[in-house]
């Protein structure tokens, strides 16, 4: 249950630094609400997929989310000027922010687990429509 999150917030990480150092890829927002849309495109679904695939799938999501963030690190001269300094500190703030998502999404998904089949498929067709207007705006 907790293997996604954690391993969301690794690999968003990991991005945000290499954001944070520069590395731009092209579409990277295209990518991001993309995965938004795919994510409720498989919860439409309803099947799980294996595990390792499932981790490959929300670290490659979390990477692009990451250098989004790191992208948009405000550079001072906070921490002595020290880039490390600043970095942890950005990073400890959107970081403790998606841990605290990442709970809520799992309770979240404890309740609507219990709910009927409508309600959840509704709360997965409002996430693929919100990763496709994401998408039409990038």
């Amino acid at each position: 249950r907790w293997a996604g999150p954690a391993s969301f917030l690794a690999a968003m990480t990991a991005g945000a630094a290499l954001g944070a150092l520069g590395l731009a890829l092209p579409f990277a927002e295209v990518g991001i609400a993309a995965s938004v849309a795919v994510l409720g495109v498989m919860l439409l679904a309803g099947r799980q997929m294996p595990a390792p695939a499932g981790l490959v799938l929300i670290a490659l999501a979390a990477s692009l989310h990451g250098l989004a963030h790191g992208a948009e690190m405000p550079m001072s001269d906070s921490f002595g000027g020290s880039f490390a300094g600043s970095f942890a500190a950005y990073a400890a703030g959107f970081g403790l922010t998606t841990a605290a998502l990442h709970v809520a999404g799992v309770g979240l998904g404890t309740v609507l687990a219990r709910a009927q089949a409508w309600v959840w498929r509704s709360a997965a067709l409002a996430t693929t429509a919100a990763g496709l207007a994401l998408m039409a705006r990038a």
